[in-house]
């Protein structure tokens, strides 16, 4: 389950800058909209335990833009290679950012996405 990082509790969907639209079984990936281009970075949490454990999860993060991303799990930033991917989708409505992390846990991550300039 993805959580906003400050959010209290029945707004883990809205967390002001950002709206969580859920895990999409269809693409196997967490969808985030980005609802300004002042944004602050993205934080969240990713829960998991013994019974639905974090297994390579993929996020699109809608109306990105164009930027690069920095991205931290537990305050440790990754380097982009085999273990953390990114890329960018064009649509007719802006610029998706899509990223794949190779993490296997049964324990809850808290992860950061800010955009590199």
């Amino acid at each position: 389950m993805l959580r906003f990082v400050g959010a209290s509790a029945g707004t883990e969907s809205d967390c002001g800058d950002f709206s969580a639209h859920g895990y999409l079984q269809s693409e196997r990936t967490y969808h985030v909209e980005r609802k300004s281009v002042d944004a602050a970075p993205l934080a969240f949490s990713l829960q998991a335990d013994a019974e639905c454990p974090i297994v390579n999860p993929a996020f699109v993060v809608v109306n990105w833009g164009a930027a690069d991303v920095e991205v931290k799990l537990d305050g440790t930033r990754l380097e982009r290679g085999k273990t953390f991917r990114f890329g960018h989708r064009h649509t007719s409505a802006g610029t998706d950012l899509i990223v794949w992390l190779e993490i296997e846990s049964n324990e809850e991550w808290i992860v950061l996405f800010e955009e590199m300039h």
